[in-house]
């Protein structure tokens, strides 16, 4: 990766760790930077989050600590309102988000299906 590629990765982590501000001031900032990293990387998560973002109510009540635990009201609503769609909601869903490598992987197979399809259209010119 070139540095003008890490500089990029590190502003979307930036820009992304901003949106879960509301959140922020509720919980620890290693779960934010869990949280970030899940969002742009797909890297998995921890079993609290993880049961968060699977949408599974019972579970992410049983796993929470009593700081997570009191935050649960952020959490719902971070989630609802500033995760990107796909990247939660069911255990599916964050399998596939994960295995995709989140936005980044998302943006990388972007690229190179853009690549592919000018490909395919300079071949049926031929």
């Amino acid at each position: 990766m070139t540095s003008t590629e890490k500089e990029s990765v590190k502003r979307i982590e930036v820009e992304w760790g901003d949106r879960f501000a509301r959140l922020a001031s509720h919980v620890s900032p290693v779960m934010i930077e869990a949280l970030v990293r899940h969002v742009v990387h797909g890297t998995p998560t921890g079993s609290f989050l993880q049961s968060v973002l699977e949408n599974n109510l019972v579970e992410s009540f049983g796993r929470a600590d009593e700081q997570n635990l009191a935050a649960m009201r952020y959490w719902a609503i971070t989630i609802g309102l500033d995760m990107p769609a796909g990247s939660w909601g069911s255990r599916e869903n964050v399998a596939q988000w994960c295995e995709s490598g989140g936005l980044l992987g998302m943006g990388r197979r972007s690229e190179e299906s853009k690549v592919g399809m000018g490909r395919r259209s300079e071949e049926s010119k031929v």
